[in-house]
């Protein structure tokens, strides 16, 4: 499993024969805009309540722009390479119940099942003494 800004792994464990999967951090939303936006700009976009005005695209490009130059060094297909790379499913942190036609029209254009989890961890309230119980634990995984 990899996240956003390491697409290097799963390009690493398929040169190996080993599956990743990317597990992106947005929601389905702005994924469906963001790869309308920049890869079928010339179709009607079926979200109309996702538009953004002139000046709130202006800001979007200019960070789409940003990850481009700085991140990822001018690939063009940075911004949905994570999608490209995954092994046959993306795992979306989002629910269904919130964003099902936007997981939807993802998985159609990405031609990926995408699948929504909550979120991993679900109490960050956990007290010391529980947290070092579950680091002893996972010391003795090797």
């Amino acid at each position: 499993m990899y996240g956003a800004f390491q697409p290097w792994a799963a390009s690493l464990t398929s040169s190996r024969g080993i599956p990743a999967v990317h597990l992106a951090p947005f929601g389905a939303a702005s994924m469906s805009f963001s790869h309308h936006h920049y890869a079928r700009w010339d179709e009607h976009f079926p979200f109309p309540e996702l538009c953004l005005k002139d000046h709130e695209k202006k800001s979007f490009d200019s960070l789409f722009e940003f990850l481009y130059y700085n991140v990822f060094y001018q690939d063009k297909d940075a911004n949905f390479v994570n999608y490209k790379l995954s092994y046959e499913v993306v795992l979306l942190k989002t629910s269904r119940g919130f964003e099902g036609k936007y997981i939807d029209y993802v998985s159609s254009i990405t031609n990926k099942r995408i699948l929504a989890v909550s979120p991993l961890v679900t109490d960050a309230d956990q007290t010391e003494e529980e947290s070092s119980e579950i680091l002893q634990w996972l010391s003795r995984k090797k």
